[in-house]
């Protein structure tokens, strides 16, 4: 995928994501494909690490679209990101969830052996099962290499979801959280949270 891709408003390229797969070729081979992600704008959006400023490791979301955006989270989870926005803007948008296509043995054996649908049904799991690590990843060139994404499918707009994103203290009611809502591999499904499910109900009615 190019970097054109990436360079377009934070959640157009959230939402257009879905469907598409993320790779890692090195050392062990995997392949999942997309069906959640969650969109984070500039310092205007209090659940963004962009309220933190330009001089701290959010400094990324400033940078060039395309390229990793990892960070821990409660000191354990690794979460992986892309730069996402346009020119003179800034964002990324947040890998949640992920359906596995290829890989799945060694992706279980980091996870410890769990279902399919638990594999990288959410951000943390996601890093977890591709190896994914702030220490190596960060700032890498995710439109090629051995971490990268690729072109799939994507979602049809009757599949998608919008919904509030999840698990922040402020800016949890944007509608900037992005799932298919027929996959099985998403970290919180829509029959699970129904107070996020109405917003996306709200949504279509506009």
């Amino acid at each position: 995928m190019d970097r054109g891709f990436f360079a377009r408003p934070t959640p157009e390229v959230a939402r257009a994501l879905l469907g598409h797969e993320i790779v890692r070729e090195d050392p062990d081979p995997a392949r999942l494909r997309i069906v959640e992600t969650e969109a984070y704008l500039g310092p205007e959006d209090p659940g963004s690490h962009a309220t933190r400023g330009p001089e701290t490791q959010a400094g990324r979301l400033w940078e060039e679209p395309g390229q990793a955006y990892v960070y821990v989270c409660y000191g354990i989870h690794q979460m992986l990101n892309v730069v996402a926005h346009e020119p003179d803007r800034i964002g990324a948008v947040l890998v949640r969830a992920a359906e596995p296509v290829d890989g799945l043995g060694r992706m279980q054996e980091r996870r410890g052996r769990e279902a399919p649908t638990e594999i990288a049904s959410g951000p943390g799991r996601l890093a977890e099962a591709l190896g994914v690590t702030r220490s190596e990843h960060d700032g890498v060139d995710l439109t090629r290499g051995s971490l990268r994404f690729e072109a799939g499918e994507e979602v049809a707009a009757e599949q998608v979801a919008v919904t509030g994103r999840i698990g922040l203290s402020e800016g949890g009611d944007h509608l900037l959280r992005f799932l298919d809502r027929d996959s099985s591999h998403v970290s919180r499904s829509l029959a699970d949270d129904p107070d996020h499910g109405l917003a996306d109900v709200e949504l279509r009615k506009r």
